[in-house]
């Protein structure tokens, strides 16, 4: 499962050349939410970090030194319905599209 992702973006930049510019953009965009939920939605073994991540968006305690990012975020996630993978994946689409 890990390696479709890299397989795709590996050999994608061989058969762009063949097609429009709408399927291009389609595929980049495709491939985009691919690894957006790839990145948002692993599981706690994947990353250890991820119970530090979860307390900290339970507590919710400004004074506890994360990011000042990190609680507007949270505030957000916690009025959507306060799922810490809501938070991951807000995230998750951060990093995919500022990268």
């Amino acid at each position: 499962m890990y390696l479709i992702p890299s397989f795709i973006l590996a050999f994608s930049p061989l058969t762009i050349y063949k097609y429009k510019k709408s399927q291009v953009l389609f595929l980049f965009f495709f491939i985009a939410v691919l690894m957006i939920i790839y990145a948002g939605t692993r599981d706690v073994t994947m990353f250890p970090d991820y119970e530090n991540y979860e307390d900290k968006f339970r507590q919710m305690d400004i004074t506890s030194g994360a990011e000042p990012s990190f609680y507007l975020i949270s505030y957000i996630t916690n009025l959507m319905g306060g799922n810490p993978v809501i938070l991951f994946l807000i995230f998750a689409f951060m990093g995919v599209s500022l990268n």
